[in-house]
């Protein structure tokens, strides 16, 4: 069968050119077994641009599962999906479903935002043949002139529904079709998850947009909800030791002596306590840290604690302690941290071993504002171990970590700290407890550019307070967490990098751990660059006045450049400080690549493309 599309038909489309797109290019990959075994697996060669294609490709791979199910066995076999607004599919796979070309064709287009590394685009699950023949003929007959070239025509399908359009990337080879699928950056609409920065291309949040089979679904579901029980808090009750249980609460009004003072020793407690721990003790303490209500959903139990047992944890210090999960497991690393040093054991780096390999972030929000809170925690423990090997492993995981993205998106605190616009950005952050209000302006930030763009931050804050309060007690659990914060613990990670290098920074310095490096430093420099953007379109009205010494509105105006000009410094002096040292032990070359590649984070920004709407003239 042969279709003839667009305005005179004059855009041959191939069955073989249907079944790509449809059904994709498949062919056999041949492995060996632990008994040296030849082996067939299946592999994508090109297309499949359907949820069906994807369904059926899973079918012959029983080895890959959905990510938030991942095994420490299995961690670097998943996928993950998310369903745009318009019902445009997102899908993350992992390396070892494509051949080599193929992983490249997604990785070219990463450079330029066009796409994400692994990534495909998938017509909504409901389209069936018939669907994707009438979308690419209608996009045929609404073509975006301005970013159509030779081979290549972007066009809009069912371009006058606000929420339900779909730009379309069709390629050609003269005038037949070879292949045609969703763009990456679909059109504006009020949709959070729409890409447009790599900070969605290195997120994987699992959240109600996300997609799963039924049977992955049913594990998740099993994992985070049906398990709950009483019995379940007073299992922790029970099993956790005194010394957390016993935690006493922040005091409402605290400054920040009191803070550092109260900070101070319950450190020296907790690693006193770590010290003297038999293994037997330790072990039983890393047990509990990698249990999932602690390391993998600590937001679901505790959802479930605040909202069935409230009365219960609200009236016993003991079991509100017991079920606080992501404080606990920020003083249980300290306490196995403490234990590691004193026995040259690496219990808290098992710990966090399993963490980096499992984790998702789930809802975002409370969540991620938690990992990034332990983010510079395992930080600190990483670096105490003054251990190469540590240091390099803990590089490779977090290289390709699900939350890799909460370690690299930064929230410059500094701004709420300093009123002398003067010494903004040049004080390290203090122990100043944190509110609800800096958490709320956190989540705010990480809505996504869509949100930025076409709202005030007023109003995006409103908005998340509106999401914190969909579950009964939500605002109570947040005001209760966001307590233990404090401002220092969201130091940004290019002075931690900095410090990990310095771990591994001697004469056996090799390429493969450079190039580990730039791994690292690619998304983060890129992440940075996407926060940059933010910053600006958040503060576009008050930075377009360029205003002088004096004004009533100077220090507003100065607090929100440095907002991210302190985040472009941190950046160059993270450049420059790495480049250094690699010239130093006689890596030259690389040092020389590595300062060309990120000479601006300026010049990375006008790459970002900003969100687009169907062209006026289209939608006319």
């Amino acid at each position: 069968m042969e279709y003839h599309l667009g305005e005179n038909g004059q855009y041959k489309l191939t069955e073989k050119a249907l079944n790509h797109i449809i059904k994709g290019d498949l062919s056999d990959r041949q492995l060996q077994d632990k008994n040296s075994k030849t082996i067939l697996k299946k592999i994508i060669t090109g297309g499949l641009h359907t949820w069906q294609a994807w369904c059926d490709f899973l079918n012959l791979r029983p080895d890959i599962n959905h990510g938030v199910n991942n095994t420490t066995e299995k961690y670097e076999n998943w996928y993950y999906a998310r369903r745009l607004q318009n019902d445009v599919i997102l899908l993350k796979i992992p390396i070892d479903c494509f051949n080599s070309k193929a992983a490249n064709l997604t990785k070219f287009p990463q450079t330029y935002y066009k796409s994400g590394y692994l990534w495909k685009t998938l017509f909504p699950a409901y389209f069936d043949q018939n669907n994707i023949v009438t979308a690419i003929d209608e996009a045929l007959r609404n073509i975006d002139i301005e970013e159509t070239k030779k081979d290549l025509i972007i066009g809009y399908f069912n371009k006058k529904e606000l929420f339900k359009s779909i730009k379309i990337r069709i390629q050609l080879q003269g005038n037949t079709i070879v292949s045609a699928f969703p763009t990456w950056s679909q059109p504006m609409t009020g949709n959070n998850g729409k890409p447009f920065s790599h900070i969605d291309a290195i997120n994987t949040v699992i959240s109600n947009s996300c997609i799963f089979l039924e049977e992955d679904y049913k594990k998740f579901y099993d994992a985070t909800e049906q398990k709950h029980s009483k019995e379940l808090l007073k299992y922790y009750f029970d099993e956790l030791p005194d010394i957390i249980k016993t935690r006493k609460r922040y005091p409402k009004k605290q400054t920040e002596k009191e803070r550092v003072v109260y900070n101070a020793e319950r450190n020296v407690q907790l690693k006193r306590f770590g010290e003297s721990l038999t293994d037997q003790e330790a072990l039983h303490l890393k047990n509990i840290c990698i249990k999932d209500e602690i390391l993998r959903y600590p937001n679901q139990f505790m959802r479930y604690a605040f909202s069935k047992h409230y009365d219960l944890i609200n009236k016993n210090l003991k079991y509100l302690n017991s079920v606080s999960s992501y404080q606990n497991l920020l003083e249980l690393l300290t306490i196995l941290s403490a234990y590691d040093k004193e026995n040259k054991k690496f219990y808290a780096f098992d710990v966090i071993s399993q963490l980096m390999k499992t984790r998702f972030i789930i809802t975002g929000g409370l969540d991620q504002w938690e990992i990034k809170r332990l983010s510079n925690k395992i930080i600190d423990v990483i670096e105490d171990y003054s251990d190469r090997k540590i240091t390099l492993s803990f590089l490779k995981l977090l290289s390709v970590s699900p939350i890799r993205v909460a370690f690299y998106i930064e929230f410059n605190l500094n701004t709420y700290f300093v009123t002398r616009p003067e010494f903004i950005g040049f004080t390290v952050l203090p122990q100043n407890p944190l509110t609800e209000n800096h958490y709320y302006d956190y989540v705010a930030q990480n809505l996504g550019i869509n949100y930025t763009t076409n709202f005030s931050n007023n109003f995006n804050i409103s908005f998340v307070k509106d999401i914190q309060n969909e579950h009964l007690n939500g605002m109570k659990k947040i005001k209760y967490c966001v307590n233990f914060s404090d401002a220092n613990e969201f130091s940004f990670f290019s002075t931690g990098l900095q410090r990990l290098f310095d771990t591994i920074d001697d004469q056996h310095l090799n390429n493969d751990e450079i190039k580990l490096l730039e791994t690292i430093i690619f998304d983060y420099y890129r992440c940075v660059a996407s926060n940059i953007q933010r910053s600006i379109t958040k503060n576009k009205n008050i930075l377009a006045q360029d205003l002088d010494f004096g004004d009533k509105d100077f220090i507003k105006y100065t607090k929100a450049k440095h907002e991210y000009q302190f985040l472009w410094t941190l950046n160059r002096m993270m450049i420059e400080d790495i480049c250094e040292k690699l010239e130093k032990k006689g890596f030259t070359v690389e040092s020389d690549n590595l300062e060309k590649n990120y000479l601006s984070i300026y010049s990375e920004l006008r790459k970002i493309p900003m969100p687009k709407g169907v062209p006026e003239y289209l939608e006319n």
